[in-house]
């Protein structure tokens, strides 16, 4: 999220004992204006609202130098007839798509006595300039947006979604006919309905595919291996405390307000066969709901308090 006023004018007070380098985030850059082109300067502005954009939102502060500790020679200044409205239309007229950053004034002792703040809030990235060219806030820097780049920002924001992909190959050879139990065991314990348990695993595909999300939880070890040559299976449960704790003392029956369910996450382990050894990283998972007296008989812990793992496997 984009920095206050009153929350810059603090760092700055900080730059007599530290460069504002040292200042920096991933929401927050300072950047001195290039005084000698005008044309440089905005499109540095328009650089810098694409980066911030695709790296959540945040804050650039035009008119300070880094790696220079005391105000009087960090602080230089925005000249006074740069004008704000200017930089607003060019950087929406450069940028794909549209990009409407707000921007403040800091008035300062120091320098040409104004500085810059350009508030730039977190969209739907991938942001890029007028011409497709992008960078992304990574820590401190500002990084190229590249293809690997892309792909992580596409997934972290929604945007693009790998487990939906679809699998190369015929269901009936990578399906794993004893995960595929045990999914239908769980389903059972969850009082899954009748007609949904007596499935074959192909009639539950859509379209006749297998995505990697069903890879996932029911690939067979040899197709797991050949398509996620990186994954781990493991298994854990926990619980988080009741959501409203005064449902415990209200009357019976409970109004429809309180609510007393209990939330364990699980793991899926079922992706492999019995003594397969799993490697890598990718954990699916899934949430499944129990009632509250299930917890004490389940696990032995005493409501709410969070129980133990009951096992992991990695």
């Amino acid at each position: 999220m984009p920095r206050t006023l009153p929350n810059i004018e603090t760092l700055l007070a900080e730059l007599d004992t530290a460069p504002a380098d040292a200042m920096e985030d991933q929401d927050l850059d300072f950047k001195e204006w290039p005084e000698r082109s005008r044309e440089k300067a905005v499109d540095q502005v328009v650089e810098m609202a694409v980066c911030m954009a695709n790296g959540g939102g945040g804050t650039v502060v035009f008119g300070v130098r880094d790696r220079v500790v005391g105000r009087a020679g960090a602080l230089l200044g925005v000249p006074a007839e740069i004008d704000i409205n200017l930089l607003l239309k060019a950087v929406y007229d450069r940028t794909d798509p549209r990009l409407t950053p707000v921007f403040e004034e800091l008035m300062v002792p120091e320098g040409t006595g104004r500085l810059l703040l350009m508030q730039v809030y977190g969209g739907l990235p991938p942001y890029t300039d007028s011409q497709g060219r992008a960078k992304v806030r990574v820590g401190k820097d500002c990084l190229p947006l590249t293809g690997s780049l892309r792909r992580r920002v596409l997934v972290e924001t929604g945007e693009s979604d790998f487990t939906s992909g679809q699998v190369d190959g015929r269901p009936a050879d990578l399906l794993s006919a004893a995960a595929m139990e045990h999914l239908r065991d769980a389903a059972r314990r969850e009082s899954a309905p009748e007609d949904l348990l007596h499935l074959s695993a192909l009639d539950l595909l859509r379209d006749g595919r297998l995505s990697f999300a069903g890879l996932f939880l029911a690939g067979h070890p040899d197709a797991l291996r050949r398509y996620l040559p990186r994954y781990v299976c493991s298994a854990i449960r926990s619980w988080t405390r009741p959501p409203r704790p005064a449902c415990a003392s209200a009357p019976s029956p409970r109004p429809a307000t309180c609510s007393t369910t209990w939330r364990p996450a699980w793991a899926i382990w079922s992706a492999a066969e019995p003594g397969a050894a799993p490697t890598g990283r990718y954990v699916p998972t899934c949430t499944v709901n129990w009632p509250a007296p299930a917890i004490p008989s389940a696990t032995g812990a005493s409501p709410g308090r969070r129980p133990r793992p009951v096992f992991s496997v990695s």
